[in-house]
């Protein structure tokens, strides 16, 4: 068994622990350094050496831990890349991975050098990813592990209204008035900050020589906190609701749902979908760490929300639904270790509990 297709997980970006402050006091240190150009000597070159000296040593802070910050995981059939921001990408074959354990909150890759790389919630899917890596690297099949009947492919199919080879399609848009009212508001903060800020900006650049630059660096590192706090915490909140409203084609057969979102396409097997939730503008899918939302309404939508809840019944009900190379989700709750081989790199042995 191996992944099959390129399959990406994105990393949520977090600021790192004390970020606010630093910010602060990069802004802060630049804005008190600028008295440099607008004090005389020798008060301007203290006020400039403290200011700016904090600056640097908050951008430095920054770039340190921002260098570390990783922007994403992709498995393919070579192996898992590291993705980050600030430096190049990091390939590991998949003979590097010696053991996966892991339990509800977080799943830790131990790699043949002994490093260790941790999934968890800042990943989104990656309880699907450790999975993946389960059934693609350790050989676990899902047989070993249930030995359930699994419910039927053409259950599933009756449950789509399909025929055998056929596949339903579900395409939709969920509302966006939340993205309008934020859209909205987000101009009008911004523009009133604009407006706040453009007499000092056209006081600053009708001065002369090293004081304009000062007053310039002045009032631009005073500004840049107030917008970063206000016009960015809105822009934010945009982001997130422009994400979720952005319409989607979800394809769906008797393995599994296929879902096209505005950041590329992502599969499910049955086995993996465990709610499907009402929201006042359409439906909320779980899928263990990850969910989708589906419209309100739309071509194929209310067959496909049938479908779906007898499938989240069927497995209430104590029935096993198709995998599709997917270990179920308890499957987690053993430990494995892998032991050097020399065929394939890896070999599997299942921790007595």
């Amino acid at each position: 068994m191996s992944v099959g297709r390129s399959e990406h997980y994105r990393q949520t970006f977090r600021l790192p622990d004390g970020a606010g402050a630093m910010g602060f006091l990069a802004f802060w240190g630049l804005a008190f350094g600028s008295a440099v150009l607008l004090a005389p000597w020798p008060v301007g070159t203290i006020f400039g050496v403290v200011g700016w000296g904090c600056t640097a040593l908050a951008a430095r802070w920054f770039w340190r831990r921002l260098r570390q910050q990783r922007r994403g995981l992709r498995a393919d059939a070579a192996g898992l890349t590291e993705e980050y921001w600030l430096r190049a990408a990091r390939q590991i074959p998949w003979s590097e991975v010696y053991d996966l354990r892991g339990d509800s909150q977080r799943a830790t890759i131990r790699l043949a050098s002994g490093e260790r790389i941790t999934l968890d919630a800042d990943l989104p899917g990656w309880q699907r990813l450790a999975r993946r890596i389960e059934a693609a690297v350790l050989e676990v099949a899902p047989d070993e592990l249930d030995t359930t009947e699994v419910v039927p492919p053409e259950v599933i199919r009756d449950w789509l209204g399909i025929e055998p080879d056929g596949t339903l399609v579900c395409r939709g848009r969920t509302a966006r008035l939340k993205v309008l009212g934020l859209g909205v508001a987000w101009t009008a903060v911004t523009g009133l900050l604009c407006l706040l800020y453009a007499p000092f900006i056209g006081a600053g650049l009708a001065s002369r020589g090293a004081q304009r630059l000062g007053m310039l660096l002045f009032i631009l590192a005073h500004a840049a906190i107030f917008f970063s706090v206000f016009s960015g915490g809105l822009l934010v909140a945009l982001r997130r609701a422009w994400r979720e409203s952005v319409g989607r084609r979800v394809v769906a057969d008797a393995s599994g749902l296929t879902v096209h979102g505005p950041f590329g396409e992502r599969d499910y097997a049955w086995a993996e979908l465990d709610g499907i939730d009402r929201l006042t503008d359409g439906w909320r899918v779980t899928a263990g760490d990850e969910s989708f939302l589906l419209p309100a309404a739309g071509a194929g939508v209310g067959q496909l929300v049938r479908a779906l809840q007898a499938a989240v019944a069927a497995r209430a009900a104590g029935q096993r639904l198709p995998a599709g190379g997917v270990l179920p989700a308890g499957a987690l709750s053993l430990a494995r270790a892998g032991a050097t081989d020399a065929a394939r790199g890896l070999s599997r042995s299942v921790d007595a509990s």
